[in-house]
């Protein structure tokens, strides 16, 4: 006989369904039969563990382990609903001789907890593992799956509970502690000593460390376990429940129950257990692990005064045990961030993910160049080796630290060369618009508004084959304006497929160019030739931008990126006219 669900589930509903109408012979008979299931449960156990012990196929245990971890939860579940006292002991009963038949001491966890391996995440993750050759690894993935099992399973029953339950709350604590107080000659092993929050604080960061670990996937253990007890939102055929609230993120955002249990625990003198003490200085919590459990912690500690209290505690020192808990999560989150802090800020930069960056910023540099006015009045572009006549130009920006820094983990960036691209994009257009402010002119004359700037346009036989360049904001808007009133507009203004609008008449073709983000009361007429060539330097490996850092330790966590480029550009000759529109510039 396995321990199956299926079975138990049937004996726990159908005591459930007639709990009302049992007489003592019935309740006696009841009784007996869970303590055979138990007695059948345990030398079906120790015949399983033999079995294992014994053949070549001992590392198919690992699998059988799984399989009951996941069954246990579920059963315990079955059992709750009953809220049969007798009941609930027994199957805390199961979880114990489980535990016991492992011959694992979980009160005596520092025996497994070496190498900072009390955070290694993962129910055997990184290997598989032979219950004989693997003996010591094997009891440190047991115990600490045996232990979260407990948690997470306790975690679900408090998110069940709807109003303060004093049953729930007294197995909630026996689940946790492994501890028995009624005489149906259940087995006591107590679990891992869990006497103050700082204890179930490290117990929630291992389970975050697992579920990432795992990365939500199908066959990870964290997130089975979750999809198990999810299963209760479906209707089962035995019993037809409907449970909720267990999220495909597993147990990690169930910030009110966490709240409810460490309250449970929670003391005046409660500090930061040596174990995560030691996991933060010796790195066995990488930097983005600390990171997550940062926002990990600051939830909960945030929930706290929201948080509806449903297990039964003291109400006299409730606010006493809720300040006690505040203080405790925010020293673990203050350790966390002072650690960040300090290895950002001795943290020396990356020199090849600098030249990362300057490749990507090159690719998109390259692709934005042809695309953006005023880069799209010049008639050519080129990219040169040769350094000739080129101005250097750098841009130096304050960007966060750790996607340079060595040591840290490098993790993929969405923006990663867009910014520095749309930066570099940006001074170049500054210088652009610069030298074209500064140019020389023939000459001068003032137009009012659009209608008088399309009429000396379409007039003027000498602007045919010029380019009118239309600095004002507000004529653009009038021109916008003209649309709804004038629909003939479009026929006259045809645009082209770089942003310039074709205006035709008799004397021939003008091509106007609105740039109404400079915002400047004037337009210019230059010919048709007037923007020559833009040129960009190409560096090393076909970069159009090299990319260094300065004052690294500015702050601990940002520093100064530096992009440096080589840029000259070639206007022919002077502008033709200069028109002045309105003094009025409109305000961005």
């Amino acid at each position: 006989m396995g321990i199956t669900r299926s079975q138990w589930s049937i004996l726990t509903e159908w005591f459930r369904n007639n709990q009302s109408l049992l007489n003592a012979s019935l309740r006696s008979r009841y009784n007996r039969i869970l303590r055979t299931y138990i007695t059948v449960w345990e030398q079906y156990q120790e015949s399983i563990n033999f079995r294992f012990c014994n053949t070549e196929n001992s590392d198919l245990f690992e699998l059988f382990c799984k399989t009951q971890l996941q069954e246990l939860p579920s059963m315990i579940i079955d059992a709750t609903q009953t809220r049969d006292p007798s009941t609930i002991d027994t199957a805390v009963d199961l979880i114990n001789r489980w535990q016991h038949s492992m011959n694992i001491d979980s009160h005596s966890v520092e025996k497994y907890s070496y190498k900072g391996q009390l955070f290694n995440p993962g129910f055997f993750i990184s290997k598989k593992l032979n219950f004989n050759s693997d003996r010591e690894w094997f009891n440190i993935a047991i115990i600490n799956a045996l232990t979260d099992m407990r948690i997470c399973t306790c975690l679900y029953l408090t998110s069940r509970i709807n109003t303060s339950d004093k049953l729930m709350t007294h197995y909630i604590k026996l689940i946790l502690e492994g501890k028995l107080i009624d005489q149906t000659g259940g087995y006591e092993t107590p679990t891992e000593e869990i006497d103050n929050a700082s204890q179930l604080i490290k117990i929630l960061i291992r389970i975050c460390l697992w579920t990432w670990s795992e990365n939500m996937e199908h066959n990870g253990w964290m997130n089975s376990l979750a999809r198990r007890l999810r299963d209760y939102d479906k209707t089962d055929m035995v019993m037809g429940r409907v449970y909720s609230n267990v999220f495909d993120c597993g147990f990690i955002d169930m910030e009110q129950s966490w709240v409810q249990l460490l309250l449970i625990f929670s003391k005046k003198n409660d500090s930061v257990s040596k174990e995560i003490k030691e996991a933060i200085e010796n790195n066995y919590i990488t930097y983005r692990e600390k990171q997550r459990l940062i926002g990990v912690l600051s939830k909960i500690c945030n929930s706290i005064e929201y948080t509806k209290i449903k297990l039964t505690l003291t109400l006299d020192d409730l606010q006493t045990k809720k300040e006690n808990l505040r203080k405790l999560l925010q020293e673990h989150i203050n350790m966390l961030k002072k650690d960040l802090d300090m290895r950002l800020q001795d943290a020396a930069i990356d020199v090849h993910r600098l030249d990362s960056t300057a490749r990507k910023t090159s690719e998109h540099l390259r692709k934005r160049i042809k695309k953006t006015l005023p880069l799209s009045l010049f008639k050519s572009i080129d990219f040169k080796q040769a350094s000739d006549c080129f101005t250097k130009h750098k841009i130096s920006i304050k960007i966060d630290k750790e996607p340079y820094a060595e040591g840290i983990e490098s993790i993929p960036y969405i923006n990663e060369g867009d910014i520095q691209a749309d930066l570099i994009l940006k001074d170049i257009q500054r210088i652009i618009l610069s030298n074209l402010f500064s140019t020389g002119c023939s000459q001068h004359t003032v137009i009012e508004d659009f209608n008088m700037l399309i009429d000396h346009i379409k007039s003027s036989a000498d602007l045919a084959g010029k380019l009118v360049l239309v600095m004002s904001k507000e004529i653009f808007q009038q021109y916008n304006r003209m649309l709804f009133d004038n629909p003939n507009l479009r026929e006259l203004m045809r645009k082209n497929d770089d942003g310039s609008m074709n205006i035709t008449t008799e004397s021939g073709t003008r091509k106007v160019y609105f740039l109404p983000f400079v915002n400047q009361p004037f337009s210019l007429v230059v010919k048709d030739n007037y923007f020559t060539k833009l040129i960009i330097r190409e560096y090393d490996n076909n970069k159009l931008v090299n990319v260094t850092s300065e004052n690294i330790k500015s702050d601990s966590d940002k520093f100064k990126l530096t992009l440096n480029y080589e840029l000259n550009i070639v206007f022919e000759g002077n502008a033709d006219l200069k028109i002045a529109h309105s003094q009025r510039v409109t305000s961005e």
